[in-house]
C-alpha cells in the first residue's frame, strides 16, 4: 500500500512526497524527525521472510559505503507484512533524464564524460567492495547532478552482493528497457560488474545521442543498435568505440571493469585485468590484491596488489632490456628496444629518458635516441614507471602575472589577503629548452613500483582526508600518490629516469605561451574543469578532468593535489629570475620548496597556473603530490 504525504514511518520519517514508483516499490522524499533533515526513503515491497533476511544483510553492507558520488545509507528497517526500507541522504539537484528532456538535444560531450567518469569512480568503489556490490539499475534517471555539478548515483533498490555461483534473484532483476543487459532477463541470468558496465555505456549513449538505446532483447533478434555518431556526429570516435564495446551483448566482449571503461573514454592506458568469472581479459584495468604465501605454519601476509604486481612488471622490463627483447609502448607506433647493461637505445619515436641522477639506481638506466623529431603534445610511455610523457618543445613565455591579472585572481578569492599574488609578480619573459613531462600526477600504482623495487619509501600515511585506506586500496591505484615529502618525490623521479620539473617548466606546461591564467583558459574552475575548492572533498582519479587540459594536453595541472617542483622558495625571486632556463634560487632563507597547482581543498584562485606557493620539504600531507619530467635530446 503506497505511503501517504504526512504519514510517519517507523516513528521517525515523515513522508513529504512521492519521488518515483515502480513494480517493486517506490522512493519517497521524507523528513528525518530526529536529525531535522531531508532524506530519501526507498521502499521494497517484497516482504517475504527470505527477502527480509537478504535485505538486512545487504542493507548493512550498503550502510558502510562511503564515496563522494554515492548517497549515504543512514538507516534500514523491515516492517512485517508491509515492506523493507532503506533511508539515504536526499540528493538535491536534477537527474540526467530530466536534464536531457529539458534540453531536447544531446548533452555536450564534455559534461557527459565528466559526469559519467564520476559514476565510474562510484561503481569502481562498489565493485571493489568485498563482496562486490552490483547496482543493476543504472540509467539517466538514477544519476543526479547537484547544484555544485557533482554526479551522484542514487537508488540502491536492487543493488545486490555479487555471488559468482548464484543466479540473480527475482528481486534483483528489475528491468529498464534499453539499459539492462540480456543477462538481467530470465531466471538463470548471472549479473556481475560487467552488467553495470553495459548499463553505464547505455546511459552515456542516451546522453550523447539523445535517444534511448535499442533494448537488448530486440538486439538479440537482429534489430541493430544505431552507431552513436550516426545520431550525433560531434561524438569523438574514441568515445563512440568505448560506448559500443561497453554495450556488447556478451559480457566477455565488454570492458571487464569500470576502470577500463573510463580509461577508454579518455584515451588513457591502464593495466591488464581478469574478468569477474576469472578469465583473462585483453582489455586493461586496475584492481585486485596479491597474496604472499609463507612457509607451512607461518602466518600469511597480504600485500597491496600494486606493490606485488609492479615489482613483477619492473623485473620483467629490466630482464627484457638485458636480454634485448622487443617491447611495444602504449602508442600505435612500435618501439624497438636494444640494450647492453649500460646503454639502451629506442627507435621509432620512443620515450626520451636520460641517465638518472647517480644517487639513485633506477630499474633501467637508458640513453634514448628519437629518430624523428617529436612535436608539441606528442606522447610516449616511460618504460620504467609506465607513466605517459608529453613533449614540450623549446619555447618562450611570460612567466608570472601582471598587476591586472593578479587583481582578477583576487576577485575569485574574496577572503584572500590583497597581496596573495604579489609573489607571482612581476611577469617576466622566460625561455626554456625542450623536455617531456608526465601527463598526470604520479599515481599510487606508479609510486608503488618504486617502493617494490626497494628504492622509494612508502607514503607516511596510507589513508587520505576521507578514506581510511587509499594507497594500499586497488580502488585508488590510479589516484595521485600523497603523503610523500619533497625528497621522496625526488627519489621517485630519479628512479624513473627523470627529475622534478623546475617551476618555470611546470608553469609553461600548464599555461603555454598565450598568457592564460588557468590551463584551459581564463574561465575559473568549475564542474568538469578541475577538482578544487572542496567540490569533491578529496582526491579524484588521475586524468578525470579532460576538459581542463592545458594547451599541451596535460591533465590535472589545476587542483587535485599540489605538486612539488625542484625550486627553492624565495618570495622575491621573480624580480631577479634569469631569462633562460631558470632553476630557482640557490637556497631558501627558511628552507622551503615551491609547490604549484592548487588542490582539491584550496579555492579557485589557487588553482591558477600562476600561483606561486611553498611547502616545508620535510613534511608530507594529504594535499601534495608531484609529477616528473625527463630531459629531451638536444
Amino acid at each position: 500500500m503506497p505511503l501517504t504525504t504526512g504519514q510517519t514511518l517507523n516513528d521517525r520519517y515523515r513522508i513529504v512526497s512521492l519521488l518515483g514508483q515502480g513494480g517493486f516499490g517506490a522512493v519517497y522524499r521524507a523528513w528525518d524527525l530526529n536529525l531535522n533533515r531531508a532524506v530519501a526513503v526507498k521502499e521494497n515491497l517484497e516482504a517475504s521472510e527470505t527477502a527480509a533476511r537478504q535485505f538486512t544483510r545487504e542493507a548493512s553492507i550498503l550502510a558502510n559505503l562511503h564515496h563522494p558520488n554515492l548517497p549515504r545509507v543512514t538507516d534500514y528497517f523491515f516492517i512485517p507484512d508491509q515492506g523493507q526500507y532503506l533511508v539515504m541522504d536526499f540528493v538535491e539537484g536534477k537527474d540526467l533524464q530530466t536534464l536531457l528532456e529539458e534540453k531536447g538535444v544531446p548533452l555536450s560531450e564534455g559534461d557527459a564524460l565528466a559526469w559519467v567518469s564520476q559514476i565510474c569512480d562510484a561503481l569502481t568503489h562498489l565493485h571493489a567492495h568485498k563482496p562486490a556490490i552490483i547496482h543493476r539499475d543504472i540509467k539517466p534517471a538514477n544519476i543526479k547532478i547537484t547544484p555544485e555539478g557533482k554526479a551522484v548515483l542514487v537508488d540502491f533498490g536492487i543493488a545486490k552482493v555479487y555471488d559468482a555461483n548464484a543466479p540473480t534473484t527475482l528481486g534483483a532483476r528489475a528491468i529498464t528497457p534499453g539499459y539492462s543487459p540480456q543477462e538481467q532477463y530470465g531466471r538463470g541470468g548471472k549479473t556481475d560488474a560487467r552488467s553495470d558496465v553495459y548499463a553505464l555505456g547505455a546511459t552515456l549513449y542516451a546522453l550523447l545521442a539523445c535517444r534511448e538505446p535499442v533494448e537488448c532483447v530486440e538486439r538479440s533478434m537482429g534489430v541493430p543498435l544505431p552507431a552513436p555518431r550516426s545520431l550525433n556526429p560531434a561524438i569523438a570516435p574514441r568515445v563512440e568505440a568505448a560506448i559500443l564495446r561497453a554495450m556488447a551483448m556478451r559480457p566477455d566482449d565488454r570492458f571487464q571493469s569500470m576502470a577500463q571503461f573510463k580509461a577508454a573514454l579518455h584515451g588513457l592506458p591502464s593495466t591488464p585485468a581478469v574478468s569477474p568469472e576469472g578469465r583473462a581479459s585483453s582489455a586493461p584495468v586496475t584492481g585486485g590484491r596479491a597474496e604472499v604465501r609463507s612457509l607451512p605454519g607461518a602466518p600469511r601476509r597480504t600485500v597491496p596488489w600494486v606493490w606485488a604486481g609492479l615489482a613483477v612488471t619492473v623485473l620483467c622490463i629490466a630482464s627484457a632490456a638485458v636480454a634485448g627483447f622487443s617491447l611495444l609502448d602504449f602508442n600505435p607506433k612500435p618501439v624497438t628496444m636494444t640494450a647492453t647493461p649500460t646503454q639502451l637505445t629506442l627507435t621509432g619515436g620512443a620515450t626520451a629518458i636520460p641517465s638518472p641522477v647517480p644517487s639513485v639506481s633506477p630499474a633501467l638506466s637508458p640513453t634514448i635516441t628519437v629518430t624523428s623529431p617529436p612535436r608539441a603534445g606528442d606522447q610516449r610511455v616511460n618504460a620504467i614507471s609506465g607513466s605517459t610523457l608529453v613533449y614540450i618543445p623549446a619555447g618562450q613565455f611570460e612567466m608570472g602575472v601582471t598587476a591586472v591579472q593578479a587583481q582578477t585572481l583576487i576577485n575569485l578569492c574574496p577572503k584572500c589577503p590583497i597581496n596573495t599574488f604579489d609573489h607571482s609578480q612581476p611577469a617576466h619573459p622566460v625561455s626554456l629548452s625542450a623536455y617531456w613531462i608526465e601527463l598526470t600526477e604520479t599515481t599510487n600504482a606508479q609510486y608503488a613500483g618504486c617502493v617494490a623495487a626497494g628504492v622509494c619509501l612508502p607514503p607516511s600515511s596510507f589513508g587520505s582526508d576521507t578514506r581510511q585506506s587509499y594507497y594500499d586500496d586497488p580502488v585508488y591505484a590510479n589516484f595521485p600518490v600523497i603523503f610523500v615529502n619533497w625528497q621522496s618525490a625526488v627519489t621517485y623521479c630519479q628512479w624513473a629516469g627523470g627529475r622534478l620539473p623546475t617551476e618555470a617548466e611546470w608553469e609553461y606546461a600548464a599555461r603555454g605561451g598565450d598568457g592564460r591564467l588557468f590551463p584551459w583558459g581564463s574561465q575559473p574552475p568549475g564542474p568538469g574543469l578541475a577538482n578544487s575548492g572542496q567540490m569533491v572533498g578529496d582526491t579524484t582519479e588521475a586524468g578525470a578532468y579532460p576538459l581542463g587540459a592545458s594547451p599541451f594536453g596535460l591533465l590535472d595541472m589545476a587542483g587535485n593535489v599540489w605538486e612539488w617542483v625542484a625550486d627553492w622558495w624565495e618570495s622575491d625571486y621573480y624580480v631577479n629570475s634569469p631569462a633562460e632556463n631558470p632553476q630557482g634560487p640557490p637556497s631558501s632563507s627558511d628552507g622551503r620548496r615551491v609547490g604549484r597547482g592548487g588542490s582539491y581543498y584550496w579555492g579557485d584562485g589557487f588553482a591558477s597556473a600562476v600561483y606561486h606557493d611553498w611547502y616545508d620539504p620535510e613534511k608530507a600531507n594529504a594535499g601534495v603530490g608531484f609529477r616528473c619530467v625527463v630531459d629531451a635530446e638536444p
